[in-house]
């Protein structure tokens, strides 16, 4: 069996983003993306080097907001600088309580290294194939039905 995982070199692109930091977003009643963005753009600017400005400027930051299926806003911020740059704009983002002239609370849900995800799934996969190489598995479908 070949080996597809022996190294990692595919797991990033030159300005792929590994890092990201999830935040749910309450504001009632919903407001308009554009108006999140210029909540999070302005409350950012507080500190030069951690403003999501500079930061998308530079390529090191681009927020998202999804919709899940429950109806809740997931703000999704993927960032390549350090943590403690990404602690202070977690803890700038958190602070906003206000969007459009309403209540508004972001909380951050987690933060998420796509690296560290990409290495589980090949240390699964190394064990997967050892696996498949000392035992026989029976075929689950034949092909007469």
């Amino acid at each position: 069996m070949k080996r597809v995982f022996s190294d990692m070199k595919f797991v990033t692109k030159p300005n792929g983003h590994d890092k990201f930091l999830l935040f749910e977003v309450e504001i009632d009643p919903a407001v308009s993306e554009k108006d999140v963005f210029g909540a999070l753009y302005n409350h950012t600017d507080v500190i030069e080097s951690c403003s999501l400005n500079n930061l998308q400027k530079s390529s090191k930051a681009k927020c998202v907001i999804e919709r899940r299926a429950d109806g809740k806003q997931v703000l999704i911020v993927p960032f390549s600088c350090g943590d403690v740059e990404a602690a202070l704009l977690a803890a700038m983002i958190e602070s906003i309580n206000m969007v459009a002239g309403r209540p508004a609370k972001f909380t951050l849900i987690g933060k998420v290294n796509k690296r560290t995800k990409l290495y589980e799934i090949d240390r699964r996969a190394k064990e997967l194939e050892t696996t498949f190489l000392k035992e026989s598995f029976e075929p689950v479908l034949t092909a007469e039905g």
